[in-house]
């Protein structure tokens, strides 16, 4: 499945490889919802690593940034989408969906 029907499988579209370069530049928040294990096969090197499942216990550390726009992440983008939706029930407004890590790898070649 490529990103366009992958998109559509989530609660709002991925963003494009140019989309996640320019973020990437620009500095936005990057959170990694991987598990511990995955992430330690690699990660963004600024990306806040907090596992799916531990997102509720330690929210306090992306309230900080509740104001700023917080790019989520995983593997291919599935939960990093239920973080999104749990994110938006907790008042988080500006959330994007990278996808997975390989797909931000790819945008940053």
């Amino acid at each position: 499945m490529n990103r366009e029907q992958l998109s559509t499988q989530f609660s709002q579209a991925l963003l494009s490889l140019d989309e996640i370069a320019e973020k990437v530049k620009e500095g936005t928040v990057f959170v990694d919802v991987r598990t511990d294990e995955e992430v330690a096969e690699g990660t963004l090197e600024e990306a806040r690593c907090i596992p799916l499942d531990e997102i509720p216990a330690r929210l306090d550390e992306l309230s900080v940034f509740k104001e700023e726009e917080l790019v989520i992440f995983c593997r291919v983008g599935g939960r990093a989408d239920r973080a999104i939706q749990y994110l938006k029930s907790q008042g988080f407004q500006k959330l994007a969906n990278a996808g997975g890590y390989e797909d931000i790898l790819k945008s940053l070649a």
